[in-house]
């Protein structure tokens, strides 16, 4: 059957590429380093608990990292890159930030 197939370790890295890419980008918009959650994030993407900057780098580089490691699995689907257009709505300099999470979106519908 087709679903036991393991998947191949080049999709898993592309996770980790992505990871390191919106990181850089982040770091270059002046989005990082942001405070750490204090308690458990409860809504997606994070709201109300936190801004979405914070969400993309305490919840969602770490989860890639991790799936890119092995140790979580890829989600079934992935809407982030149309959160990020409506969160960065005429912030032209946000425009990698968008770029890499429409690679996210992408890797994880194929």
């Amino acid at each position: 059957m087709m679903d036991d197939m393991p998947e191949p370790a080049a999709s898993r890295a592309a996770y980790g590429e992505i990871a390191a890419e919106l990181e850089q980008n982040l770091r270059a918009f002046g989005a990082w380093e942001q405070p750490a959650p204090q308690g458990p994030v409860r809504g997606a993407f994070g709201a109300p608990d936190l801004a979405f900057p914070q969400w993309l780098e305490h919840i969602l580089c770490p989860r890639l990292r991790a799936i890119a490691g092995g140790t979580e699995d890829p989600p079934a689907q992935s809407n982030v890159s149309a959160m990020a257009v409506r969160e960065f709505d005429g912030c032209d300099a946000a425009g990698p930030i968008i770029e890499t999470l429409l690679k996210l979106d992408h890797l994880v519908e194929s």
